[in-house]
């Protein structure tokens, strides 16, 4: 069942002009002060709501919210739940809602107050993005292709942002130890998380500290050969992590 806040959202989104609080309320059968209760929910979760006497509007905008991401793909009969409200997790939701709708779907949150990350690591995730969980039944796939998937979705999303940006920025949200880079062996360990799509597709690769950027070099450089070592060297820079500055910071 659609929440109160969901229901208003959808209102507004077809309507393509003004709807008053009254003309809402009556509809939904609840008062004009609990819908600008909800407007306010809306507009702080990034939703873009023109305010004015004759109502309320939404406002198409450059800003990717779940919200305009669902009105895209509903367009195009692609079916996705969407929280406009803090859920803890889109992956947690997605498990919960797939054997109730028991199909494809996309799990949309502009916020998270549990996000997980890789191997269940915590995945700051608040204001501000766009936080998705895709549920995809496969009609046959090995166990050992879900890597695949996993690599070829980061393409996928790689790919299309570098359409919409003249620099792409790729900051990874991990923090590794400080590695040695005359060491082979931390080389070779750390190379899967400096090959990954963002890397390649990204202008330039923010890491954690200049130690890091020798590594994410030497590990590039032995995929893709030693002609390449300027790229490397131009697009890799050891500027810090936020992270690490976060960290620090704290007493």
């Amino acid at each position: 069942m659609k929440k109160t806040i969901d229901k208003i959202l959808e209102m507004l989104i077809e309507s393509n002009d003004y709807l008053s609080g009254e003309i809402i309320g009556n509809q939904l059968g609840i008062s004009r002060i609990a819908v600008n209760k909800q407007i306010k929910k809306l507009i702080s979760n990034g939703v873009n709501i023109e305010i004015s006497r004759k109502g309320y509007k939404f406002v198409e905008s450059d800003i990717l919210t779940p919200q305009t991401l669902s009105k895209k793909l509903q367009s195009k009969g692609i079916d996705i739940p969407v929280f406009v409200e803090e859920v803890t997790s889109t992956n947690t939701e997605a498990k919960r809602l797939y054997p109730e709708l028991n199909k494809e779907f996309l799990c949309v949150a502009p916020r998270q107050s549990s996000g997980k990350g890789r191997l269940d690591r915590v995945f700051v995730s608040g204001l501000g993005g766009v936080y998705m969980t895709l549920c995809y039944k496969p009609k046959k796939m090995f166990v050992t292709d879900s890597l695949k998937i996993v690599l070829m979705t980061g393409l996928a999303v790689a790919k299309v942002l570098k359409k919409y940006t003249d620099n792409l920025i790729y900051i990874p949200y991990f923090i590794l130890a400080e590695p040695d880079p005359e060491n082979e062996v931390t080389v070779g360990g750390i190379k899967p998380f400096c090959t990954v799509p963002g890397v390649f597709y990204a202008d330039k690769v923010i890491v954690q500290s200049e130690a890091m950027r020798q590594v994410y070099i030497k590990a590039l450089i032995s995929e893709t050969g030693e002609e390449s070592r300027s790229v490397w060297e131009e697009k890799i820079l050891g500027l810090g992590s936020p992270k690490m500055d976060k960290v620090a910071g704290t007493r």
